[in-house]
């Protein structure tokens, strides 16, 4: 996570990594970097948020 935060700090934004969810959020069929399994997502306390049902349980 650290690791994480700092790299997104240094590049002040969140970097499109393809292992990272974010890189593919925006994507109409976005799927897992993990797995390749579709993507999920919903809405939750007025933000979007995405993740992968068989990789984040």
């Amino acid at each position: 996570m650290r690791r994480t935060l700092r790299t997104s700090m240094r590049a002040e934004r969140v970097p499109p990594r393809h292992s990272w969810l974010t890189g593919r959020r925006d994507e109409p069929d976005a799927t897992c970097p993990r797995c390749g399994r579709r993507l999920e997502a919903a809405r939750m306390s007025g933000r979007r948020t995405v993740w992968c049902p068989h990789c984040q349980k």
